[in-house]
C-alpha cells in the first residue's frame, strides 16, 4: 500500500462544496399519482390489495410542542408524497427532520367492512420510531428502520372513512439504533440522512383464517424442498408446485394461472409443521439459469401464490486446500460490486420498479454476477428481481452502534493490518458499542432481517459487520447467524 497516496486522497482541509441535487431519468418522468403501484410483496401474493402510496398531509414539529403528542386536528405544513423521505426531491418537502423533531403523516381511507374478513395494514419500512394511529386510537409501535411490519386494524376502523396518523421520530446518526450510511453532516463515505415512511404503505383483507407465512429451504442433494406454512388459526394446507420457469413474473400470476393445472408436485400440511416434496427432474438455480417453481397455497378460504428456487451454497475445500465457496457442488467464483442502494432523488427509494431493474440488468450486461447489498434492506421487489434476473446477492445487516472512531476501525486497519487484527470486539468502547442494549437490540435485528429474507434464492451469503462498525463479539454473533 502506497501511504503517501493514501494520506493524499484525504478530503484534509478543503471546503466542502455544494451539493448538486439531480434526478434520474424515472424521476423526470414522475407521476404523483401513480407511484410504485405493484404489488409489494413477490414472494407472498394475494389475489388483490390497496395501496395507500401518494399525496399524504405532513407536519414536522419541535418534540417539545404539544402538537407533538397526539395526532391532529392541526394545521399541516403541506403535502409529502410516500413513501419517499422528507429529505428527497421525490417527497416534494425536500427538508431534513431533525433528532429534536417530531414528523406528522396524515392521510384518509374508505373501505367497506366485510364479514368474515380482517383488514392488515402493511409498512414496508418506516424510519425510525413510528406510533399508527386509527381513528385517533394507537394501533400500534415500531421501532427499527430497515424492516416491515403489519397491524390488523379491522377492530379500529369503520365502515366509510377512516383517519391514519402516523407519528416519526428519528435519531439518526446521533444514537447506537441503526442507520446505515445516513448521516446528519454527510460528507466522504456519510450520505443523506432521511426519515419516515421510505416503502409502500398498503393493506389487504384477508379471512380470518389466513396464511401468514411461507418458509422454503430447498435440500438440494435430495431434489426435495422443505416447506412450513402458518396459518393464524389451524387448518389443514394445500401445495401445489407447478413446472419451473426462467420468465417467472409474480404480477401476472395468479391462482387461476394454466401453471396450477398440471403440477408437478403437491402435498397437503398441518399449519407450522414441516413437509419435504420430492421435485421431479429438478432443475437447479443459478445466475446463468435462474429457475424458479410457482407455487399455489391453499388454507381454507385464503390463496396466495408463493415461488422458490432449487440452489445449494457451500464452502469446499478444494484439491489444492484452498476453501472456495461453491454453487450446487461446483466451484463459482463470484465477480460484484457493491451496491449502496442510495438515489439522488429518492435517496433511499427509487422513483419507480424499473430502476431496480435497470440496476441488476446493467450489472448483469457488465459481467457481474454478484451484488453486495452494502448495509441496507431493500424492498422485497428488490430481491425478487435479483431472483427472476439470476443475480446472486451479499447481504449486509445494518450497522448501528454510535458514530464509529474511523481512525480505529477503518484507517488502521488498512495502514497496520498485523497491528489491529489482534484487536479484541470485545473492547466495546473502541467499536462503538458500549451500550448493552444496543447490541442485545441489534442482535434481535439480524434474527428479524435472516427470517424477513429467509426465501430468497439469489442470496447466498451473509455480512454482520462492515469494516468494524459496531462490531462486536464477531465469532458468536457469526455463530448464530
Amino acid at each position: 500500500m502506497n501511504i503517501k497516496n493514501a494520506i493524499g486522497s484525504l478530503q484534509l482541509g478543503k471546503k466542502k462544496a455544494e451539493p448538486i441535487r439531480l434526478y434520474t431519468k424515472w424521476g423526470e418522468s414522475f407521476d404523483e399519482n401513480s407511484v410504485l403501484p405493484e404489488y409489494p410483496r413477490p414472494q407472498l401474493v394475494r389475489s388483490s390489495f390497496i395501496n395507500l402510496n401518494g399525496c399524504w398531509e405532513y407536519a414536522i414539529r419541535s418534540r417539545k410542542s404539544v402538537e407533538s403528542r397526539c395526532p391532529g386536528p392541526f394545521n399541516y405544513d403541506g403535502f409529502i408524497i410516500v413513501p419517499f423521505s422528507p429529505e428527497s426531491l421525490l417527497s416534494c418537502v425536500d427538508r431534513r427532520v431533525m433528532p429534536d423533531e417530531v414528523l406528522w403523516y396524515h392521510r384518509v381511507f374508505e373501505v367497506k367492512k366485510k364479514s368474515g374478513m380482517r383488514l392488515i395494514l402493511h409498512f414496508g419500512a418506516v424510519d425510525e420510531s413510528c406510533h399508527v394511529y386509527l381513528n385517533g386510537t394507537c394501533a400500534a409501535r415500531h421501532h427499527g428502520g430497515y424492516l416491515p411490519f403489519e397491524i390488523d386494524i379491522t377492530d379500529h376502523i369503520f365502515s366509510g372513512v377512516n383517519d391514519l396518523h402516523v407519528r416519526v421520530t428519528d435519531l439518526s446518526d446521533s444514537s447506537w439504533r441503526s442507520c446505515g450510511k445516513q448521516s446528519l453532516e454527510p460528507g466522504g463515505m456519510y450520505y443523506t440522512a432521511q426519515s419516515g415512511i421510505w416503502q409502500t404503505v398498503w393493506m389487504e383483507w384477508v379471512p380470518e383464517t389466513y396464511i401468514t407465512e411461507a418458509s422454503w429451504m430447498p435440500c438440494f442433494d435430495s431434489s426435495c424442498i422443505s416447506a412450513r406454512i402458518r396459518t393464524s388459526h389451524e387448518v389443514p394446507i394445500n401445495i401445489l408446485i407447478a413446472q419451473p420457469t426462467k420468465t417467472y413474473d409474480a404480477d401476472t400470476v395468479s391462482a387461476s394461472s394454466l401453471l396450477f393445472e398440471s403440477p408437478i408436485a403437491a402435498d397437503t400440511v398441518a399449519s407450522g409443521k414441516t413437509c419435504r416434496i420430492k421435485i421431479p427432474d429438478m432443475r437447479p438455480w443459478s445466475p446463468e439459469e435462474p429457475w424458479l417453481y410457482p407455487v399455489l397455497i391453499t388454507a381454507g378460504s385464503d390463496t396466495v401464490v408463493s415461488y422458490f428456487g432449487m440452489r445449494k451454497v457451500s464452502c469446499e475445500k478444494g484439491s489444492d486446500g484452498i476453501n472456495r465457496i461453491y454453487l450446487n457442488n461446483r466451484p463459482y467464483f463470484m465477480n460484484g460490486v457493491l451496491d449502496q442502494g442510495y438515489w439522488p432523488d429518492g435517496l433511499y427509494t427509487p422513483a419507480a420498479d424499473e430502476a431496480f431493474i435497470y440496476d441488476i440488468r446493467q450489472m448483469k450486461d457488465a459481467g457481474m454476477n454478484m451484488l453486495r447489498k452494502h448495509i441496507k434492506i431493500e424492498p422485497l421487489r428488490w430481491y425478487y428481481h435479483c431472483d427472476r434476473i439470476g443475480m446472486l446477492v451479499w447481504q449486509d445487516m445494518v450497522n448501528g452502534g454510535t458514530r464509529p472512531k474511523t481512525p480505529l476501525t477503518l484507517y488502521l486497519p488498512t495502514i497496520f493490518p498485523a497491528i489491529t487484527k489482534h484487536v479484541s470486539d470485545r473492547h466495546y468502547f473502541l467499536f462503538s458499542r458500549l451500550s448493552k442494549l444496543s447490541r442485545k437490540v441489534w442482535l434481535r435485528e439480524m434474527r428479524d432481517t435472516v427470517r424477513h429474507l429467509y426465501n430468497v434464492p439469489s442470496l447466498v451469503l451473509w455480512t454482520p459487520f462492515n469494516e468494524g462498525w459496531g462490531q462486536f463479539n464477531a465469532v458468536s454473533v457469526a455463530d448464530r447467524l
